[in-house]
């Protein structure tokens, strides 16, 4: 009896100890809550929920879609303000861009889109945009 209460206490304390080990030595993902990060920031570290991202507008008024270009560090991604559809088919309300313009720069809020079957990769989903 004492040596399975011995054999249960070390896997016990084998279990634990792996998982503080892996706590402490995950990759920490940022998520930035109030101060907003650069476009390559965001793409270096991908993050799948609502951040905040800045940069320059461009492209506005200039593709076939409810959409624009959002540049900062180098890097680019694709910002929707509308036409965004869930895969369950429930769409997204529509984001105002009414003092938007090419060559300014804006902070988003939103959301990266994971790229899946015909979804493009750096798609960002727009639920707030600001005019920085």
């Amino acid at each position: 009896m004492e040596k399975t209460v011995s054999i249960v206490v070390i896997i016990i304390a084998l279990v634990a100890s792996v998982y503080l080990i892996s706590i402490i030595f995950s990759p920490k993902v940022v998520t930035p809550e109030k101060e907003p990060i650069s476009v390559a920031q965001l793409l270096e570290n991908p993050f799948y929920e609502e951040v905040r991202i800045y940069g320059e507008v461009s492209l506005l008024g200039e593709l076939y879609c409810h959409c624009f270009e959002l540049n900062s560090g180098g890097e680019k991604l694709t910002v929707w303000y509308g036409t965004m559809v869930e895969e369950d088919g429930r769409e997204r309300q529509p984001v105002s861009i009414e003092d938007v313009e090419n060559g300014q720069k804006i902070i988003v809020s939103g959301q990266l889109r994971k790229p899946s079957g015909q979804k493009l990769i750096n798609n960002f989903w727009a639920s707030k945009i600001e005019i920085d």
